[in-house]
C-alpha cells in the first residue's frame, strides 16, 4: 500500500478512535437509570460504542479497507450520533428545568457530544478513493462533511 493510502487510513482510525474514547466517557455519565429518555441516550451510545469497536478492529486488520465493508458501520455511527444528540438535548432541557443536575455537569456532557461531532466531521477526508465520494452524502449527513 502506498504511503498516502496508509496516512488516510491512519487518519480515519485516529478520528474514530477519538470518537470511541468520547463515547466511553459519555457512557460513564449515568444519573437516573430509571429515566426513559436517559436510557434511550445510553442505549444509542452503547450501540455506537459496539459499532466503533467493530470498525476500528476492521481498520486495524485490513491493509486496504473496502468501502463496501464499512458502509453499514458508518451509517450506524453517524445516525446514532444525530439521534443521541437530539435525545440528549431533550433530556438536558428537562434536567435544567427541574434542577435535577448542576448546569456544569450538563455542559460538560454537551461538550463531549460537540467533540464527537467535530471528530466525525473530520473523520472521512473528501479525497478518499475507496470511500467513493459520490456515495458519502447517503451515509454521512451533510452537516458532518467539512465544506
Amino acid at each position: 500500500m502506498d504511503t498516502q493510502k496508509r496516512q488516510e487510513i491512519d487518519h480515519i482510525y485516529q478520528a474514530f478512535s477519538k470518537v470511541k474514547e468520547l463515547t466511553d466517557r459519555m457512557l460513564q455519565h449515568r444519573y437516573f437509570p430509571d429515566d426513559p429518555l436517559e436510557e434511550r441516550v445510553h442505549l444509542i451510545l452503547q450501540e455506537k460504542h459496539e459499532i466503533l469497536g467493530k470498525l476500528l478492529s476492521y481498520l486495524r486488520e485490513e491493509d486496504l479497507p473496502q468501502y463496501s465493508d464499512m458502509i453499514e458501520w458508518l451509517k450506524i455511527i453517524y445516525r446514532d450520533d444525530e439521534t443521541e444528540k437530539l435525545l440528549f438535548q431533550s433530556w438536558k432541557r428537562i434536567c435544567s428545568q427541574n434542577h435535577l443536575l448542576e448546569e456544569q455537569i450538563l455542559n460538560e456532557m454537551e461538550e463531549l457530544f460537540n467533540e464527537m461531532k467535530e471528530e466525525l466531521e473530520k473523520a472521512l477526508p473528501d479525497e478518499e478513493d475507496f470511500m467513493k465520494e459520490a456515495h458519502i452524502p447517503y451515509i454521512v449527513p451533510t452537516f458532518y462533511v467539512e465544506k
